[in-house]
């Protein structure tokens, strides 16, 4: 009987740490305040630079379970977010043209570390028509991988929101 449940525990464990999820985050809307009011009427497109291909490991659980993502998909999630609160700012979203703003997306980097919970480490690279460029690093923790990563993505944005930068190059008439 003892051998039986030592073998089952064995087989048990060996099935757990072999598991693995294929994750593609989906973000949180940004809260009302966490990001300035910007109103705008100019045509933006938004364009995933991301040169990842295919999924990369992102991290182990305590339990050994492996989580796996694709950047270039992250990075879609991020721009889709982007999208929606720019165009609910009163933002055009256009495909690229010489009359549209351009923000280029890329999420370099995404890494979800078991601690209490989980935690996500995400790295948003940007890059704007008239030369600007900026990497934002964010973290957030929750007590599932999934929440830390949704969120993380949703912090990235938040911080390009509040890039007085890319706010000021949104603003402008000239259209680069």
């Amino acid at each position: 009987m003892r051998k039986l449940l030592y073998s089952s525990i064995l087989v048990l464990g060996v099935f757990l740490s072999s598991c693995t999820v294929h994750y593609v985050p989906l973000p949180y809307p940004v809260a009302r305040g966490a990001a300035p009011d910007l109103k705008g009427n100019q045509a933006v497109c938004i364009v995933n630079i991301s040169t990842a291909s295919g999924e990369i490991l992102l991290g182990t659980s305590a339990t050994g379970y492996k989580y796996m993502g694709n950047l270039s998909t992250w990075t879609e999630k991020a721009m889709d977010l982007l999208k929606f609160e720019l165009h609910s700012s009163g933002f055009f979203i256009r495909e690229c043209g010489n009359d549209t703003k351009q923000i280029r997306l890329s999420i370099t980097k995404a890494q979800i570390v078991a601690h209490i919970g989980a935690k996500c480490l995400l790295e948003l690279h940007l890059e704007t028509g008239d030369g600007y460029s900026q990497s934002y690093k964010v973290s957030n923790s929750y007590i599932t991988y999934d929440r830390a990563s949704d969120e993380a993505i949703t912090k990235a944005v938040i911080a390009v929101l509040n890039d007085k930068r890319v706010t000021d190059y949104l603003k402008t008439a000239d259209k680069k």
